[in-house]
């Protein structure tokens, strides 16, 4: 299973994208869709450069997949 890692939380106008996460956690806490989630006020975190290209890879292998399964099962390469 293809497996890399996304933001837990998401607004809703970022619901049918796939976000590339760069960074953990967050200092501010305050945004509207985030619910008042405090994530125990830790320490903003960069994720190290090779696992953000790792997991661009994975997506890359699992969006290749989907596509795959479209055009097999489905006749054609649109997805909804």
């Amino acid at each position: 299973m293809l497996q890399y890692e996304c933001p837990p939380i998401r607004p809703p106008s970022e619901s049918r994208s796939l976000l590339v996460r760069a960074t953990r956690y967050c200092p501010w806490g305050r945004c509207i869709f985030c619910y008042g989630v405090l994530w125990d006020y830790r320490r903003l975190e960069l994720r190290p450069v090779e696992d953000i290209k790792k997991d661009i890879l994975a997506m890359k292998a699992h969006a290749d997949e989907i596509m795959e399964w479209a055009q097999k099962d489905n006749g054609g390469d649109r997805i909804e």
